[in-house]
């Protein structure tokens, strides 16, 4: 089968396909005519469908002529023809009959409507669209009033009815058309795909027989009860009468089934009234409940009445009288109570009162009592009555459980505590010690999502891989004014608890610390999970390096938080970088495309700790025996300290204590700190700019630095310095300072040590708390208070004062003329003025640069465009920097474009200098070069290495290069001198031997013609030039040996060439089925260089090939694909997209070299 034999077979089955279609829609006219009513269709229904019969037919017999002109047509599509034809010409019969039998009736309708003229005058109430919500037992009465109100209305555009089909659908229904446009040829199509999708009689009539089986339970004989009931039930059953069931063979289980929803004494009376023993009939039972509901609606009406009616004729007591009854409160009849023979209400009863809460909920439960009032007959959603006195939540007081509001304690906590708090779920974990616990901190971490007006909202979010999805919180969705989709999925969780999303939004999650951004399907949920972490995370005790401080995903995971946001599985390993770090508390900080996170357990202070425990401990403190002295190296520190201390500390004028530094090292062996501090100052600038609170209570914790005289504005000075870099801590429960500064001392310099290192570390300074409680002991009264700022009451010498320098500036330190420019006008002369003379002035300085220097004292508006305009005008810029012509690319040689064999037209380049050992012994080094062969046609690459650029050596490689790919017949080069040596010595030989017969034959079979490109024109070499780059850049990424010997670099060389030869050169396909790209490799393989001329083979069936010829064939469709692939891409000028005029003989042109004078 030739290669366009499949597009000809997919073509007919198109065609095919479209006559099924046609036929279909006629097959679709023919149901209508079968179901026509005159009664209910107009006649213009019956003139549309036979016009877009007509029209129909037309396209039928254009299809069939493009099948029947195809080469694979069969018998059976011929006669297709026939078959529909002889359909057309019924069913159009059938229409035309129809219209004729219509129009014979239209006077009499015309009669009619004279009669009907006094009637249509009567003003009638508005009657209400009908809507469909996709139940399927309220399609049939839809459809009907669908179609007299609108579908059949004569007066009513196919558009203004597709309108009014929108409107009426609700729920799932109008998901069925939400995709149609509201157009006038569209109704038809979305009024059959309404039909086509719940005109399924099967199921109506299984749906009405659900609802049978689904009736509710009477509980008590009551006139509402067993009307519900009885309305429920012969609905259905007419329904299902209408649909065509014959319902009067349902008796025995219609009778059954309403005997098992009847209350019992309703079904004893029934019962009573059964004389024989025959099998009643539904509707003897039907009968039956209706004579009982208006008996009892008689009854209650009577008994209504006699309540209503007033006391010694006060209209005032109506109305309590009225709630009295409906309450069924009244004094003259009690309710009967259901937990003892007593006639009280249930909350009076002592037995109930006895019992436990769980007993109490027991017995509401099984008698479906109101959980608010406790009493029958009502939902706690319908109760009136008053809510739980102790939480207010919708329950009775009577059934108020403490336990169920309390949160999760200790075991030896004591259970009469009745604080009320909210409910809240999580899992931690208990250690030996009683009164610590663990919780595991989860991956949380603030990202960005894009609303719908493109700004960053910023959200809280947490990584789960175990999730299959992605959510978002419903308030959080709200914030991003992003319309959903209506998705509706279940999620289940553990113990296979579910919850159902509604709406999925797209959008962009962007990374705050990096560059990193996803687009995201999110599922809109009302909530998460609760706020994490569970209970607040002492930071302090994590010692989380500085380095990573500032770059956590989320900079409050210990603070309790809201979650806005989970990211699934989708995306959790793909945020992961692969770098981990633990910390001293057993928890872990993973390195994340969003920033670093923390997970793991940790302990965490129990505030609920029972004060017995507390002197149990207490206790085994106290009996604890005395430890033993520290070793003799912390003994040695310690002692140097002192030492120091004593001799060194002195008090000023004022009585402060001014200290020295406890050098242990000479501080010239710290490096440059400066730049290590300035980094870190500006990304607190940048976190500063995203939080201006942030930034406003920085700005006064260093202002007070200053007032106080704590700190101080510094010179520069050649004594060595160390600069402290400094974060904010932030702690929003603080009463005092909620954002204070803290001076990193660790912060390593360029040398790799910090200031704490080259200082004596002294013992601790703030006692245990151990040793504080026990204190607390010993005495009966104790003082507490807070020394403000207790440290920086001692002073630090002025000569180590440089040893404690920070970055730090209140504002840009910007001139007045930068911070206030005046600003200038974008089209007055005195602008221009201004740029031309600073552009003068700075030495004809270029637009960004000139721009740069007037905006440190103007602000000109469009200052961007003067800037280029006044350089663009000045005619010193102009002569500097021309702008040069482009010509526009020729067309490709007749060298490229021809079929030959590889290399038989080559281009030849050398590139170099490079270095290579002479010896693996020696180290001296030697200067090689590269000679790159590049075949004019298939752009295969051969490489050579040369040990010099002389003519010797050149030759040389040619002979190699011949050798190995054969002879060339033309060679192409620049005006290299080695190459102009080799072309004469060619030459000579070729002269030297036109005596010799023999030779001169051969060497005239094998002649070389070397053609030199013309000086000083590089780019009519692109072909080589571009080989030649491609060959150094795989040698600059690969060579990491160092110096290489010539063995070495003559096998990295062939391993390039192997590279260079294997890249495509033709278009690459996504269609498994298609070829492979084509590469100058497929043409460098196969027979010998000097095969004889062979026939073209390529369009001879491969079944009658012999194995030879395959061969051969193989090798000539490489040769085809470069033709039909290759050869096309050539004749793209990617560089000329506009016309531009070429320069011609005579112009007048500037020439531009090195070596020209200026």
């Amino acid at each position: 089968m030739s290669p366009s034999d499949p597009d000809r077979q997919a073509e007919l089955q198109k065609l095919i396909k479209k006559r099924n279609q046609v036929k279909k829609s006629m097959k679709s006219i023919k149901a209508f005519i079968d179901k026509y009513d005159p009664s209910t269709r107009s006649l213009n229904q019956l003139q549309t469908r036979l016009d877009s019969l007509m029209q129909y037919m037309s396209k039928y017999e254009a299809l069939q002529d493009e099948i029947e002109d195809s080469d694979s047509v069969t018998n059976e599509m011929l006669d297709d023809r026939v078959s529909t034809d002889d359909f057309f010409c019924s069913l159009k019969a059938e229409v035309l009959d129809l219209v004729e039998r219509n129009n014979k009736s239209t006077s009499d309708v015309s009669t009619a409507q004279s009669h009907s003229i006094t009637r249509d005058s009567m003003k009638l109430p508005s009657i209400p669209a009908p809507t469909f919500n996709g139940e399927l037992q309220n399609w049939v009465s839809f459809l009907d009033s669908f179609n007299a109100m609108f579908h059949q209305n004569t007066g009513l555009s196919d558009v203004q009815r597709l309108h009014y089909l929108k409107s009426c659908l609700v729920g799932p229904a109008v998901d069925v058309i939400r995709t149609i446009p509201t157009t006038d040829v569209n109704y038809h199509t979305a009024y059959n795909a309404l039909v086509e999708r719940y005109e399924n009689k099967s199921l109506i009539i299984q749906s009405h027989i659900r609802s049978l089986f689904q009736t509710p339970q009477v509980q008590r004989p009551t006139a509402s009860e067993l009307r519900q009931l009885h309305h429920h039930v012969v609905s259905q059953v007419n329904a299902l009468q209408a649909l065509g069931q014959n319902i009067h063979e349902w008796d025995a289980w219609l009778v059954t089934l309403l005997c098992c929803r009847l209350d019992p004494t309703t079904v004893g009376e029934w019962q009573l009234l059964q004389t024989s023993k025959d099998l009643p009939k539904f509707r003897d039972l039907e009968k039956f409940l209706a004579n009982r509901v208006s008996a009892y609606e008689v009854g209650e009406v009577n008994n209504q009445s006699t309540q209503l009616k007033p006391l010694s004729g006060e209209r005032s007591m109506q109305k309590k009288v009225l709630f009295a009854h409906q309450d069924d409160s009244s004094p003259s009849k009690e309710r009967k109570c259901i937990v003892c023979p007593g006639h009280h209400r249930l909350t009076m009863c002592e037995n109930f009162n006895k019992m436990s809460i769980a007993e109490r909920q027991d017995v509401v439960f099984k008698n479906r009592l109101c959980h608010n009032c406790l009493h029958p007959g009502h939902q706690v959603r319908q109760c009136r009555s008053f809510s739980c006195t102790k939480c207010g939540r919708r329950h009775n007081t009577k059934l108020h459980n403490d336990a169920m509001f309390r949160p999760p304690t200790l075991a030896n906590e004591q259970s009469s505590s009745t604080q009320d708090e909210p409910v809240v779920t999580y899992v931690e974990q208990a250690n030996n010690n009683p009164a610590v616990l663990n919780q595991i901190m989860l991956a949380t971490a603030v990202v960005n999502l894009t609303n719908s007006t493109g700004q960053q909202i910023p959200c809280r979010a947490i990584l789960d891989s175990g999730s299959q999805v992605c959510l978002i919180t419903k308030e959080c969705a709200s914030r991003l004014h992003i319309s959903g989709v209506q998705t509706t999925i279940s999620l289940a969780g553990i113990g296979s608890v579910t919850a159902r999303t509604g709406t999925t939004i797209g959008t962009t999650m962007c990374s705050r610390l990096r560059d990193y951004e996803a687009y995201i399907n999110f599922h809109v949920i009302d909530s998460i999970t609760n706020k994490l972490p569970i209970h607040r995370v002492n930071i302090n005790q994590l010692n989380i390096p500085d380095t990573i401080t500032h770059c956590l995903a989320d900079p409050g995971f210990h603070e309790p938080g809201k979650i806005d946001v989970l990211l699934g599985a989708e995306l959790f390993y793909e945020l992961l970088i692969g770098e981990s770090k633990k910390t001293q508390e057993g928890t872990v900080l993973h390195n994340t495309c969003l920033g670093w996170v923390l997970t793991g357990s940790m302990p965490i202070a129990n505030s609920h700790m029972c004060m017995s425990s507390l002197l149990v401990q207490c206790q085994s403190i106290s009996s604890l025996a005395p430890t033993d002295r520290p070793t003799c190296s912390v003994k040695n520190v310690q002692s140097i300290a002192e030492s120091h201390f004593t001799r060194t500390v002195t008090q000023d004028h004022s009585g402060r204590f001014v200290v020295q530094l406890p050098f242990i090292r000479d501080p010239e062996v710290l490096g440059d700190s400066k730049f290590m501090a300035q980094r870190r100052f500006f990304n607190l600038e940048r976190k500063m700019n995203r939080d201006p609170m942030l930034a406003q209570e920085y700005k006064k914790f260093m202002a007070e630095y200053i007032q106080m005289g704590h700190m101080e504005e510094a010179e520069d000075t050649d004594l060595p310095t160390y600069y402290l870099p400094h974060h904010t801590v932030t702690k929003s429960d603080s009463l005092t300072t909620k954002t204070r500064v803290v001076f990193d001392g660790s912060a390593v310099t360029r040398s790799g040590l910090s200031l704490n290192d080259i200082l004596v570390c002294g013992p601790p300074v703030q006692p245990e708390l151990l040793s504080i409680v026990l204190r607390f002991r010993l005495y009966r009264y104790a003082l507490v208070a807070d020394n403000e700022k207790m440290y920086r009451q001692v002073w630090v010498a002025p000569s180590d004062c440089d040893m404690q320098r920070i970055v730090y500036r209140s504002n840009a330190d910007i001139a007045f003329n930068s911070k206030c420019p005046i600003v200038l006008p974008s089209r007055s002369n005195v602008t221009q003025l201004i740029f031309k003379h600073e552009h003068n002035r700075l030495l004809h300085i270029g637009p960004q640069g000139l721009l740069a220097n007037i905006h440190l004292r103007y602000w000109p508006l469009r200052g961007r465009l003067i800037a280029k305009k006044t350089v663009r005008n000045c005619i010193t810029c102009f002569r500097s920097s021309p702008k040069f012509i482009t010509p526009f690319m020729a067309p490709l040689p007749r060298e490229r474009v021809n079929i030959e064999r590889p290399f038989a037209r080559t281009g030849v380049d050398f590139c170099g200098p490079i270095l290579i050992r002479s010896g693996i012994r020696r180290v001296v080094s030697v200067k090689c070069y590269i000679a790159v062969f590049v075949c004019f046609v298939t752009r295969a690459v051969h490489l050579e290495l040369v040990n010099g650029l002389t003519s010797d050596a050149f030759l040389a490689a040619l002979t190699r290069f011949m050798a190995r790919r054969g002879h060339c017949s033309h060679i192409y080069s620049d005006n290299g001198t080695n190459f102009v040596g080799s072309n004469k010595v060619l030459y000579s030989y070729f002269k030297k031997t036109k005596g010799q017969r023999t030779v001169e034959e051969e060497l005239s079979h094998h002649h070389v013609q070397w053609h030199f490109i013309p000086p000083s024109a590089p780019h009519f070499g692109g072909l080589w030039e571009a080989a030649v780059k491609s060959t150094k850049k795989h040698l600059l990424k690969i060579n990491t040996m160092g110096l290489l010997t010539f063995e070495e670099m003559s096998t990295m060389l062939c391993r390039v060439e192997a590279v260079l030869n294997s890249r495509p050169i033709s278009p690459m396909s996504d269609d498994p089925s298609d070829f492979t790209a084509l590469t100058p490799g497929h043409f460098l393989v196969g027979g010998v260089l000097t095969l004889p001329a062979e026939p073209d083979g390529t369009g001879i069936p491969l079944n009658r090939l012999k194995r030879l010829e395959l061969v051969r064939v193989q090798a000539q469709t490489f040769w085809k694909r470069w033709s039909s692939e290759y050869l096309p891409q050539l004749h793209k000028r990617g560089c000329w997209l506009s016309k531009k005029d070429n320069i011609e003989v005579g112009s007048l042109a500037i020439l531009n070299g090195g070596q020209l004078p200026p």
